[in-house]
């Protein structure tokens, strides 16, 4: 049985636009094996797009998240 290590990120409205393009690429520089560690990512709803295409064929996954009905803040689970 394989364990790996999780790295999860939940950005909830707080990394977005260039913030977050700058966060894939210097992420994207860092060298992850993919046999014991896991990295998924979850961005805003408005990110998913960039970022599925930017991390594309690399060992990032891509995760979402929910909906909630403030424009900005940490709301766990939660997109504005």
């Amino acid at each position: 049985m394989r364990k790996y290590f999780y790295l999860i990120a939940n950005w909830k409205m707080n990394i977005v636009n260039n913030k977050a393009e700058y966060f894939i690429n210097s992420l994207l520089e860092k060298k992850i094996d993919k046999k014991f560690i896991k990295v998924i990512l979850c961005p805003s709803y408005t990110e998913l797009d960039i970022i599925s295409k930017s991390i594309k064929g690399s060992a990032i996954d891509l995760g979402a998240q929910n909906v909630f009905y403030k424009k900005t803040g940490s709301y766990t689970g939660e997109i504005s």
